[in-house]
């Protein structure tokens, strides 16, 4: 059965914590309807629809719809359990649906350099695309959703990873992020996500060291910064290189040693000593996503009501605050 008529059932039922077995005994059906079902295989008869829905608290018609592919490309560590793996994807999917019930057909851009460009081209040409101009990047969150990406807050703890998006065909770009991520980590964070769609390449391929690179790069452009770091590279510039780029002070000495501005000797020994004392930097501002916010705003300042816009979504009001509004500006 062809990927586009998968139902979201299986989706729902994993992000729910049950197992089939378990879905199976609470809806009176055999595991291998439930299997059929997930799978396309089978037509969903009211009755069992109804069955589901109810065991799940979930509309019947989010069962039936088909389920977006989710499409990941960074490289996640291999020694992950594969329960962990299968939730993200069936959330990554799942959060594909809402958003396009929400905000409609996406709309984001992506400039398209040679397979053979090195990573910092990459960057500069999505600088030039985005019209970010040469300083830093003021809100990382906000330049993204300008641009059709849509942030969510969730939990990634299990994952070990602070960031990681999904770029499926057809809907909006989606990227998880980790709340507990400090906001200068968190930016570098989007910036390596950002890094992996823009280079496009399947997850078997992606290099960490690529990613880095292009965050790096795009975070902060080397012909802006490189004079910077021809006075002595000390705590205190680390700090207001810190302060005034919204980036740890690791991805500035990382930058700093590929552009020769310092060795590897003294990279060693400033990111030893940033570690055990740190900069002292003045704390950067957390960056809020607030494109579905504002979307959810517009509609209840067109009269409807926070429960019609959840229901429009086929969610229920609670899931729509607690997953697609948590931390929103």
């Amino acid at each position: 059965m062809h990927a586009a008529s998968i139902p979201l059932l299986g989706a729902v039922r994993i992000t729910k914590g049950f197992t089939q077995v378990e879905i199976a005994e609470r809806a009176t059906a055999s595991q291998a309807v439930i299997s059929g079902l997930e799978r396309g295989r089978a037509p969903m008869t009211d009755i069992v629809a109804n069955s589901l829905a109810n065991t799940l608290t979930v509309p019947t018609g989010l069962l039936r719809a088909r389920a977006p592919q989710p499409y990941i490309l960074q490289r996640l560590q291999s020694s992950l359990p594969a329960h962990l793996v299968k939730t993200l994807r069936a959330e990554f999917s799942l959060a594909h649906f809402h958003i396009r019930r929400l905000l409609g057909r996406p709309a984001a851009s992506w400039p398209r350099l040679a397979p053979e460009a090195r990573p910092s081209e990459h960057a500069s040409a999505l600088r030039r695309s985005w019209r970010v101009g040469a300083g830093p990047i003021e809100d990382m969150v906000g330049l993204l959703e300008s641009h059709g990406v849509v942030v969510l807050m969730r939990d990634l703890s299990g994952l070990r990873t602070p960031a990681v998006g999904s770029w499926s065909q057809d809907e909006h770009p989606v990227v998880f992020l980790d709340p507990g991520t400090s906001p200068r980590e968190a930016r570098a964070a989007l910036a390596r996500e950002i890094g992996h769609a823009v280079m496009h390449k399947r997850p078997a391929h992606q290099s960490t060291r690529e990613a880095i690179e292009f965050a790096t790069e795009l975070l902060l452009p080397s012909q802006e910064v490189i004079w910077n770091w021809v006075a002595q590279m000390d705590r205190t510039r680390l700090r207001d290189l810190e302060e005034t780029w919204g980036v740890p002070a690791s991805v500035i000495l990382d930058a700093a040693r590929r552009a020769g501005a310092i060795t590897s000797t003294q990279q060693r020994k400033l990111k030893s000593i940033v570690s055990g004392i740190g900069t002292e930097a003045r704390p950067h501002p957390r960056e809020r996503p607030r494109a579905l916010l504002a979307a959810v705003q517009r509609q209840v300042a067109a009269g409807a009501t926070l429960d019609h816009v959840a229901a429009s979504m086929l969610l229920d009001r609670a899931s729509l605050q607690t997953k697609f509004l948590a931390g929103a500006g």
